[in-house]
């Protein structure tokens, strides 16, 4: 501060002489041309993420909330059993499409979800636009519908309602990982039967030594890798009144 400046405030506070003084004393010591202290810039934090020009705030990943961030990549599956987009954190079940690109083939999927619930599946040829098969469900996640294709084109399986198998049976009626039905293999005949009932068809074959029989039981649920629900052929092979091999079948 330049000494005028110190004399128009000395002046000012004569009747306060003691506080002159120090005033006199810190024109003294502090140089008159030492720059003020630095003061922290505040428009710093008045230009950090807290909003944006419309007045909407940001989310954690710095993203603003509500805005339009690209496709959606990946979903996430709450206790509600609904699905929702991952990032940014969504409170809204999904309604859109999720394209999957398989590692081991390079195959493309394209999963449909509507109000969090997934309903259709389209399968792709890798490196192509030839679907390979297109599945849809309902909302309890039963398949409704599924096609296939061939590389060529030529349709394998028309389009159908897949008929619903009923019976009194608990091993009709459970979904099956294909997996599970391998704790089959060595139990007795006896066993089947209490929890399949009888096959829907039967073969026998025999040797000069040997009686072999197969049992076939249709329309079994099935899981896939997606857990969506197929109707498969089931088949046991039978020697000795003992089970020696069980073998899953595309549904006839």
């Amino acid at each position: 501060m330049p000494f005028a400046d110190y004399f128009v405030l000395f002046s000012a506070m004569k009747k306060h002489q003691w506080l002159a003084g120090l005033v006199i004393l810190a024109a003294a010591c502090g140089g008159g041309d030492n720059p003020p202290a630095a003061v922290p810039d505040q428009t710093y934090n008045a230009e950090m993420p807290s909003g944006d020009a419309s007045g909407g705030e940001f989310g954690p990943d710095g993203m603003p909330i509500g805005a339009d961030t690209g496709p959606v990549k990946f979903l996430v599956r709450k206790d509600d059993g609904l699905f929702y987009p991952a990032k940014p954190v969504s409170e809204e079940p999904y309604s859109g499409k999720i394209e999957e690109t398989s590692p081991t083939d390079s195959s493309l999927s394209v999963k449909a979800y509507q109000a969090g619930v997934l309903i259709s599946i389209d399968e792709f040829f890798s490196g192509s636009e030839q679907k390979k098969s297109s599945t849809t469900f309902d909302a309890l996640g039963e398949v409704l519908k599924k096609e296939e294709w061939r590389e060529d084109g030529t349709k394998v399986v028309a389009a159908s309602q897949l008929p619903k198998a009923k019976s009194i049976y608990l091993g009709r009626n459970l979904k099956w990982e294909e997996s599970g039905l391998g704790v089959y293999r060595d139990k007795p005949l006896s066993t089947v039967l209490k929890v399949f009932g009888p096959p829907s068809d039967r073969k026998v074959r025999l040797t000069a030594t040997t009686r072999t029989e197969t049992w076939i039981y249709k329309n079994i649920k099935i899981l896939d890798f997606n857990d969506a629900v197929t109707l498969r052929t089931v088949v046991f092979e039978i020697s000795k009144n003992k089970v020696i091999s069980v073998q899953i079948e595309n549904g006839s």
